[in-house]
């Protein structure tokens, strides 16, 4: 067989972004050694690449879904590996995160409303559960248990901020670790969201990898209030070697990125593989979570 004759599948040919594709080459010489290429452009048009050396089987035939990579931008087997570990081509664009534009948000109908936050969305999350009656479900994602840096201000008073102290950053090639910055919110309690007075169910997603803060800390905590509370109310699930942006799965890998409250690259942490993992399995969690608790508010499917 000639080189020319290999047939890469991709199967289905088309899907929604949380939905894992197979890969396979057919054609090739028994034992022929290739070299897979994968790249996309994002949203704001930096382009992203991955490569992946295989050997071909007895059969002329490399399936990523059952075989080991043997080097390149992952190794192993990891068979969503080519999407997972897509990163920046071009030097200028180095520590930028891969940004998709055109995301349709579920739709939510009342009386019930849920609501997902992402690290500082996510104490804004936990702030409309506590003081707006209409949300009556929450996901919060590496999140903190205090109003971060902004205040929070309501109809009767307001909640500080929670502060940085910015001695505590380190920078390493460039990078920003914060990961000591943020203060403890139990030395400044006025600043902790009342979670524990909200009728809300919540479903905390916690990275044990991140470095953007200490967001099992912070979990821990609101666990603790709600416990002492009596409320039973929550489930928490920890993830080992995730970094802080839990996205929908098979989103590229970012390890540090540009933020630009900090006007510098910042130290996200986790590593390539447990933090797809954990993706996947926040997915499934976070769509779980919210047909369980808001089903008869008429939550419809989203498109990713």
């Amino acid at each position: 067989m000639s080189f020319e004759a290999a047939k890469v599948v991709v199967e289905p040919a088309s899907c929604l972004n949380d939905e894992a594709v197979s890969l396979s080459v057919d054609g090739l010489e028994p034992g022929q050694g290739i070299t897979l290429e994968a790249s996309m452009t994002d949203g704001r048009g930096a382009p992203f690449f991955s490569y992946s050396h295989y050997k071909a089987d007895d059969n002329g035939r490399v399936d990523v879904n059952t075989m080991e990579s043997l080097g390149g931008s992952y190794k192993g087997l990891f068979p969503m590996g080519p999407i997972a570990s897509l990163s920046p081509m071009l030097q200028k664009h180095k520590n930028t995160r891969f940004f998709k534009r055109d995301v349709k948000p579920n739709l939510v109908v009342k009386p019930n409303l849920g609501v997902l936050g992402v690290s500082k969305g996510a104490d804004l999350a936990l702030s409309m559960a506590t003081f707006i009656p209409e949300v009556t479900a929450v996901v919060s994602i590496n999140g903190c248990i205090s109003s971060v840096v902004s205040k929070l201000n309501l109809h009767n008073g307001a909640i500080p901020g929670l502060e940085f102290d910015t001695a505590r950053v380190e920078i390493k090639n460039g990078v920003m670790d914060s990961y000591e910055a943020m203060n403890n919110p139990l030395d400044y309690p006025e600043t902790i969201i009342p979670i524990e007075k909200a009728n809300v169910d919540f479903l905390f997603l916690v990275s044990r990898g991140d470095r953007n803060w200490k967001s099992e800390m912070y979990a821990d905590i609101a666990v603790e209030r709600l416990e002492k509370a009596g409320r039973k109310n929550y489930k928490v699930h920890k993830y080992p070697g995730a970094g802080h942006h839990i996205e929908p799965p098979f989103f590229p890998f970012c390890q540090a990125s540009y933020h630009r409250s900090a006007g510098r690259n910042v130290l996200w942490g986790g590593k390539l593989r447990p933090h797809l993992e954990a993706e996947v399995h926040a997915w499934e969690a976070t769509l779980g979570f919210f047909r369980k608790h808001l089903l008869n508010s008429g939550v419809h499917k989203g498109k990713l």
